[in-house]
């Protein structure tokens, strides 16, 4: 039988741009992992108008809600390839889950002569058996 997941998981838009111009470095809102089981990014982008266009993603984490003092994730707290570039002219989309203890993360996108749009949406997995209030 299916299980529900509606009631157990919250969605965060942290980022979604149009990019007019190339070479860019974009930032993301920090999500806190107060209350959460489970965080999950998904990202995705659509065909870039420069043959060689990149968009170079990166999930950082750290102590504050600040997305300034984060750093790269390492290996052993992510789900998935961390560092990762979308490339060219498809239209992609990847998902990057965290299981390390900072308590916010964020994702680090950086455009490289790439003109189109990407999104990346945070799937959080609220613990039902201990509710907590989140932040």
């Amino acid at each position: 039988m299916p299980v529900d997941q509606y009631n157990k998981i919250k969605m965060t838009t942290v980022h979604h741009k149009a990019l007019a111009t190339a070479a860019a470095a974009l930032g993301s809102t920090a999500v806190s992992m107060k209350g959460l089981r489970s965080l999950t990014f998904v990202i995705s982008k659509t065909a870039c108008t420069a043959t060689t266009g990149t968009f170079i993603i990166d999930m950082e984490s750290g102590t504050a809600s600040a997305t300034t003092g984060h750093t790269s994730a390492t290996t052993s707290e992510v789900i998935g390839s961390n560092v990762r570039t979308l490339t060219a002219t498809t239209v992609e989309s990847m998902k990057i889950g965290y299981i390390g203890a900072d308590p916010f993360v964020s994702l680090s996108i950086t455009a490289g002569a790439a003109t189109g749009s990407i999104c990346a949406i945070a799937i959080q997995e609220q613990d039902m058996k201990q509710p907590t209030a989140t932040s």
